[in-house]
């Protein structure tokens, strides 16, 4: 059985690290999701919750029953002066009440007047009235603690939001490199064409030798450019790799062949505008980190209720009921009956105790304060940029698009021999520009997206 699990254990390993490699292209939410069940920064915040259900358990065992014995004699001179026994069981309850119950055995020539000689049996309570009655500090400690937990949750998905959000300028930036390279070769491969056509012309003495110097010159500049774009590739390609990680916690580095799920070069404005009218419909109050606040307030309101409980007096009841064993029951009641009652005269522990809780109240308001208005003015900051950016994406569209059809008026007058070599380089020069802007733009407006969701939050799932 061992064996067939180590065996299913290296096979999801293979599995993984080949799936990439099998689909050769890499969606934004593959990206995403491999991120979140592997990457060491997630696996770290996924920690965070079994550190708050451990400080639950804890809290817990205030409550857990407890069992004491003790033994104690003393003997002098011949004489056996007392030998005591004790053994009992303490239960503690939620409303301040402990309960107990055990058995006592007294022997001795020496004994106290107010102890009783031999073995008894009891069951009794303690009781506190005025302090602890409603709440006190073991109770507080495991509301806190299921407070704590909800807030681990919520930290949690703050930290995997900021880890997402790097991804994701990463992944973007990614498939600008890839699109930018594919339009520059796309360039190349076109120029190399013409000249290999120029080339014919000149040797039938249709064009002149200075065209295809012309053309050379303005090849060697679009392969520089390629080699630019090969490496800006190249780079993009070890940033998303170091996102990347095995089942097994091995670093992944990310096959050459995968590419971007998504082409910038095919993706139409109208579906990024989509995707952003989705996002923007949602509302920043909804943020982890204000929720955050919310929690940590709720644990400062249950530490200055436990605060409260020092004002007033202390006043413990303590009742004990007695059995002796082979022993008739008598008409009178066997039992132990006492009370405490304890007050400062000044109380300024506890009323010092209580202004500082006050203002570490009053603190994590303004702090909710503060954090509420940096995310909305990062979620509006966010907004601006967006519909700045949908302005310029929608004129470089028309941009574009005016120069492409220069460009095919170009060519078809150089066909009719009515235009240049150098009229045409320096009209796809200029359509390849456009291009190239167009496609900066709309990796920008994708990256806008995303930030947009990570102002609200909302880019991890399932956390």
């Amino acid at each position: 059985m061992k064996r067939i699990k180590n065996s299913l254990f290296v096979i999801c390993v293979l599995l993984q690290a080949s799936a990439f490699a099998q689909t050769k292209s890499l969606s934004w939410d593959e990206f995403k999701n491999a991120i979140q069940q592997y990457h060491p920064l997630a696996q770290k915040a996924s920690l965070l919750p079994k550190y708050a259900q451990a400080e639950i358990g804890q809290a817990r065992a205030a409550f857990d029953p407890l069992v004491e014995a003790s033994q104690s004699e003393k003997s002098l001179q011949n004489i056996q002066y007392y030998s005591t026994q004790n053994i009992a069981l303490k239960l503690p309850l939620w409303y301040g009440i402990d309960v107990s119950s055990g058995t006592d055995n007294l022997l001795g020539q020496r004994l106290n007047p107010s102890d009783t000689r031999g073995q008894l049996y009891y069951v009794g309570a303690n009781v506190s009235l005025l302090r602890n009655l409603i709440t006190d500090k073991r109770r507080t400690a495991l509301r806190q603690a299921y407070i704590s937990k909800e807030m681990s949750q919520l930290e949690k998905q703050v930290l995997i939001n900021d880890l997402l959000m790097d991804a994701a300028q990463v992944y973007w930036e990614w498939t600008r490199t890839y699109a930018n390279r594919k339009i520059i070769s796309e360039g190349v491969n076109n120029l190399q064409q013409r000249l290999q056509f120029i080339h014919e012309n000149i040797v039938h003495g249709e064009r002149a030798a200075i065209d295809s110097i012309e053309l050379e010159a303005t090849l060697q500049s679009f392969i520089s450019k390629r080699n630019q774009a090969e490496l800006d590739w190249q780079n993009a390609c070890l940033q998303i790799s170091a996102f990347l990680w095995k089942v097994d916690g091995q670093a992944y580095e990310l096959p050459a062949e995968v590419s971007p799920t998504y082409d910038l070069t095919q993706m139409s404005i109208d579906d990024i505008f989509v995707l952003q009218a989705q996002i923007i419909k949602r509302d920043p109050v909804n943020h982890p980190s204000i929720f955050w606040y919310d929690k940590k307030i709720g644990q400062i309101t249950l530490d200055q209720k436990l605060k409260r409980q020092d004002l007033l007096p202390k006043l413990d009841l303590k009742y004990n009921y007695w059995m002796k064993p082979n022993y008739p029951s008598s008409a009178y009641p066997n039992y132990t009956f006492g009370m405490q009652f304890q007050m400062p005269l000044t109380l300024a522990f506890s009323r010092n105790q209580l202004k500082m809780v006050n203002l570490k109240l009053q603190e994590a308001e303004l702090m909710k304060q503060d954090k509420t208005r940096q995310i909305n003015l990062k979620y509006q900051s966010y907004l601006n940029e967006a519909n700045y950016l949908s302005q310029q994406l929608k004129a470089q569209e028309a941009s574009v698009q005016a120069n492409k059809a220069l460009l095919e008026a170009e060519k078809q007058k150089f066909n009719i021999g009515e235009s240049s070599v150098f009229m045409i380089n320096q009209r796809e020069q200029k359509y390849l520009e456009t291009l190239e802007k167009l496609i900066e733009l709309k990796s920008k407006n994708l990256k806008v997206n995303q930030s947009i969701q990570w102002s609200l939050g909302m880019l991890p799932s399932n956390t």
